[in-house]
């Protein structure tokens, strides 16, 4: 995010459009980190817990919506591709959330 950040504030018309695939493209690397987090809750013993399900599901419509938003960008421009951003974060957001609380599971479990 910082590159993006510095080619906007270095140009904004020259590397806007650069930058935004920049970004863009980060985000479809947080989905790989959010499928790494749900590996790792799959190999523990709460893998049964519903919220793993709710993970999983989160980081499929999270990779769908990077993918989306970095088509949509390309094709009809940043507008639309926008509200997709914003979207990808919340379910982002959300997969990290249910990471911590089958932790606090897991953690719950181990000590009784």
């Amino acid at each position: 995010s910082l590159i993006p950040a510095i080619l906007v504030t270095v140009d904004l018309a020259h590397f806007e459009f650069v930058a935004h695939n920049i970004e863009y493209g980060n985000e479809l690397t947080m989905v790989l980190i959010d499928l790494v987090i749900l590996f790792s809750l799959v190999n523990e013993s709460v893998s049964q817990s519903p919220s793993t399900g709710i993970s999983f599901g989160m980081v499929v419509v999270s990779g769908m919506v990077a993918v989306l938003q970095l088509t949509l960008y390309n094709v009809a421009g940043g507008h639309l591709a926008h509200f997709f951003e914003f979207v990808f974060e919340m379910f982002s957001a959300g997969t990290f959330f249910w990471f911590c609380i089958d932790n606090k599971v897991l953690a719950d479990m181990r000590i009784s």
